[in-house]
């Protein structure tokens, strides 16, 4: 208890001289050629990735063999791209949006579930697969997955990774230009965190019981929340080469990873001190990237059309 107590101080004396770890490059383990890979996520007791197509639909592929398990794919090609893809907490159930549509399927073999008009630029399950809430960048909704009835209306101005579900607290969070927006049991706005320096926050990452949300505070810094509380634990500016467009948190909260352009800096979520940086894709654009439920894998997909799977080296436990 005094050593996840004491992580809060360490963090304050330790984001200000982050220190490149020891650890080596991970590992590449699979690489799949996927055209139009946009968003990925893990599912099925990690057994499975899952990637969107930059709207043309989503393709679920075995995270060991790199083998297509399950599609769905559009016929043609989308007049423009989109991105949004989600998952239930077990992973049985995804939802991906398309350039006209947001939808819903059963994981294991892309049954639909669900289809409702209007193109989606974020989107979020809740843990059970039952509700799916989604944004187009100025408004969204909250729809039951069962009937498509939608359970609340709000204006929802988030962007790529801006919509998340908090299972610690049951409810959907999602960003709105400087706050982020908690919606209560009864769908009504219930709860806020503000404090933020910024334009615009975004995008939003979360462990995976929900119990913490980091916060991208513009591209020069990122905060960490306790969703319970609402507190703070703890804000790192970045600059240089460690700023970034997306990020990832390890379930378990040991590791968050960044991407800035073709480059992923894997570090400790609790200190910011670098663990190791490498160009996952030769250098091209990292779209997206995800941890396993165990923490020690991170898919990747690439503006090369590869999504490819990496084992993370895990450093001595008096390195963490």
């Amino acid at each position: 208890m005094m050593r996840r107590t004491l992580l809060p101080i360490i963090a304050l004396l330790l984001v200000a001289l982050p220190l490149v770890g020891c650890a080596a490059k991970p590992r590449q383990v699979v690489d799949v050629k996927v055209d139009g890979a946009a968003d990925v996520r893990w599912a099925l007791a990690d057994s499975r990735v899952v990637v969107q197509l930059l709207g043309r639909g989503v393709a679920v592929y075995d995270a060991t063999t790199g083998e297509e398990t399950a599609a769905w794919r559009r016929p043609g090609i989308p007049s423009h791209a989109s991105y949004g893809l989600a998952m239930s907490a077990a992973g049985e159930t995804l939802a991906v949006a398309t350039e006209d549509s947001v939808r819903v399927f059963r994981t294991a073999d892309a049954a639909p579930l669900l289809a409702v008009p209007g193109g989606g630029r974020a989107l979020a399950l809740s843990g059970d697969g039952a509700r799916v809430a989604w944004s187009d960048g100025a408004y969204g909704r909250v729809l039951n997955v069962a009937d498509g009835r939608v359970i609340a209306e709000h204006l929802m101005p988030a962007d790529r990774g801006g919509v998340v579900w908090l299972e610690r607290v049951g409810r959907f969070a999602w960003t709105d230009t400087r706050r982020v927006v908690f919606m209560g049991p009864d769908s009504t706005v219930a709860g806020e965190l503000t404090d933020f320096d910024v334009p615009e926050v975004g995008p939003l990452a979360t462990s995976g019981s929900g119990a913490t949300l980091v916060v991208g505070e513009g591209p020069n810094a990122l905060s960490v929340w306790d969703t319970k509380s609402k507190k703070r634990r703890w804000r790192a500016q970045v600059r240089g080469r460690d700023l970034y467009s997306r990020m990832a948190m390890s379930a378990d909260t040991w590791y968050l990873a960044t991407v800035n352009g073709g480059e992923v800096t894997l570090r400790w979520a609790y200190t910011s001190t670098v663990v190791t940086r490498w160009k996952p894709h030769g250098g091209a654009e990292v779209r997206d990237l995800a941890f396993a439920t165990s923490g020690h894998r991170l898919a990747t997909v690439g503006a090369d059309g590869h999504m490819r799977v990496w084992d993370i080296p895990t450093p001595k436990q008096e390195q963490r």
